[in-house]
């Protein structure tokens, strides 16, 4: 089973871009932190990943520019916005990828492996 823990701190502050939110997955089992995607050149916010990112995305900045990729994961991210309905569908579509990705991450490890070998007994009486 995965899990994360997931601390959430929104503030209004003057300008352009007053609706902020923190969001830092601050615990969890079965899964890795780093589940927001940022940019290398600005660390700009992109998107929470999904299970590939998770393999395809390196867990730090520092990877991401020696393996010459354009994005990392982090996670922590603090995405400011305009207005407050912007700022709330965020809040709403980052919860539903964030339960996505762990649910997936979960599904395929409890998945059992395939190969091996397997053993079936039948018999004149199965219908």
């Amino acid at each position: 089973m995965s899990w994360i823990q997931v601390a959430q701190t929104n503030t209004i502050e003057d300008g352009e871009f007053p609706y902020s939110t923190v969001l830092e997955v601050t615990d969890g089992s079965g899964i890795e932190k780093e589940l927001f995607v940022l940019r290398v050149d600005d660390d700009t916010y992109q998107y929470v990943a999904t299970s590939a990112d998770l393999r395809a995305y390196p867990a730090s900045k520092a990877e991401a520019e020696a393996q010459n990729t354009l994005h990392y994961r982090a996670s922590k991210v603090s995405p400011r916005w305009a207005t407050q309905i912007i700022a709330q569908k965020f809040l709403t579509q980052a919860h539903a990828r964030l339960r996505s990705v762990v649910k997936a991450v979960g599904d395929t490890r409890s998945q059992p492996a395939f190969g091996g070998i397997e053993a079936f007994i039948y018999d004149s009486e199965d219908a």
